[in-house]
């Protein structure tokens, strides 16, 4: 039997990795909404695909005199620029979003993987359990329910499965090693 503070570090652990699994979830998911939305940006860029406002003046040759622009462009054309200058800094936003979501991806599934490893080397019917208790956070008398096992059979198998896993990750007082 472990201590209650070891006992409760290690659940806490359990907890998090389900909790992160989700997240990771959720976070790949944006990475591909990401992807498309780089992936339209670009291509409204390529194919200049903007709508330019129609109240833009144009030159009027019925006057004595024509006015133009000191950098010979004309409002159209500067509209223009203006239009593709935004759609780029559009494209570099989500594009530095997206390498940021990745490196946080790639931070918890180094996070994730020795958890995961050692949930894998477990029986089927632990890794039933470790996935309602903190996955799913049933109680002790729902999984017991589900599993047809009795309510301190789960409880045992409970204390037994934290208790290996304190022993794999070799958590004392506080501190993880290895």
């Amino acid at each position: 039997m472990i201590k209650h503070e070891i006992f409760r570090k290690t659940e806490g652990m359990l907890y998090r990795y389900f909790r992160d699994k989700k997240k990771l979830g959720r976070m790949k998911h944006k990475i591909e909404i990401l992807e498309q939305k780089i992936r339209k940006l670009t291509e409204d860029i390529k194919n200049t695909n903007v709508t330019l406002k129609t109240d833009l003046q144009s030159i009027a040759y019925d006057k004595p005199y024509i006015q133009s622009n000191s950098d010979g462009s004309s409002q159209a054309e500067k509209e223009l620029i203006r239009l593709i200058t935004k759609l780029e800094e559009e494209l570099k936003r989500t594009i530095k979003e997206k390498l940021k979501l990745k490196a946080k991806v790639i931070d918890i599934e180094t996070r994730i993987a020795d958890i995961e490893y050692a949930i894998n080397q477990m029986s089927e019917e632990a890794k039933q359990i470790i996935e309602m208790k903190y996955g799913d956070g049933y109680s002790i008398y729902y999984i017991a329910d589900m599993l047809n096992m009795g309510k301190s059979t789960i409880a045992r198998k409970r204390e037994e499965i934290v208790e290996d896993f304190a022993k794999y990750f070799e958590i004392k007082c506080g501190t993880k090693t290895g």
